[in-house]
């Protein structure tokens, strides 16, 4: 059985666990590699290179991505982009605190505000980039079923 008729007969709403699975897993493992990567002394981080606001700027931007996707998984969020979006913004600004605060223990490390707002800088552009192209392609769906209805070119 294809999976696309699976998930007709399941319905349109309904994920398999390992469809919903797929989706979550990147972003915990994400989540993992940033707190892991703050809970180590500078030192030990010596191939780290570029300035501190575009390293958060990037490492959030990526973080909005993976938690876009995540969020597809979510009920309710998958049909609404702009919703996702800002699920997914409030869900790594929580993470980016989290982050500097956790950093605030860790020895050679100090926590800043001004990292809290890279981080949300970043997670908003690539979210809302993504938002803005979901939507895109939805309205030109749906534009093109109302051609398709009308028979207009």
């Amino acid at each position: 059985m294809s999976l696309d008729l699976l998930r007709a007969w399941r319905g349109r709403y309904s994920r398999s666990w390992f469809e919903t699975l797929l989706r979550i897993v990147p972003a915990a493992l994400y989540i993992w590699v940033i707190f892991a990567l703050s809970s180590t002394e500078p030192q030990d981080l010596p191939w780290i290179v570029i300035d501190d606001r575009i390293a958060h700027f990037v490492e959030y931007a990526i973080l909005g991505v993976v938690l876009m996707l995540a969020l597809a998984a979510a009920r309710g969020l998958e049909d609404r982009p702009v919703a996702r979006a800002f699920t997914s913004i409030l869900i790594a600004i929580s993470i980016g605190m989290l982050d500097e605060w956790n950093q605030s223990f860790v020895p050679g490390r100090d926590s800043s505000w001004k990292d809290v707002a890279f981080d949300l800088l970043g997670a908003s552009f690539s979210t809302m980039v993504i938002a803005i192209m979901l939507r895109r392609n939805a309205a030109g769906r749906y534009e093109r079923v109302l051609e398709s209805e009308t028979g207009a070119p």
